[in-house]
């Protein structure tokens, strides 16, 4: 899904401008695409290694009992 960066700041509890830089990065990366609807930007994953990459990071997590 998208979220916008208010979102995405208070799930990993991070200020709005530290994560809005590291959007920036990851923008510049092709990570992360950035969509506008009026004055709200909200960010979704476009590369398709990081969702596997957290898939399988969650998967050993639930292996662990740490999840």
């Amino acid at each position: 899904g998208e979220l916008c960066v208010n979102d995405l700041a208070a799930c990993v509890n991070m200020k709005v401008q530290a994560v809005s830089n590291q959007l920036q990065r990851l923008v510049a990366r092709r990570i992360v695409a950035p969509g506008q609807e009026g004055v709200q930007v909200f960010y979704r994953l476009v590369d398709p290694c990081v969702t596997v990459l957290l898939d399988r990071g969650i998967c050993l997590l639930e292996d662990t009992g740490d999840l």
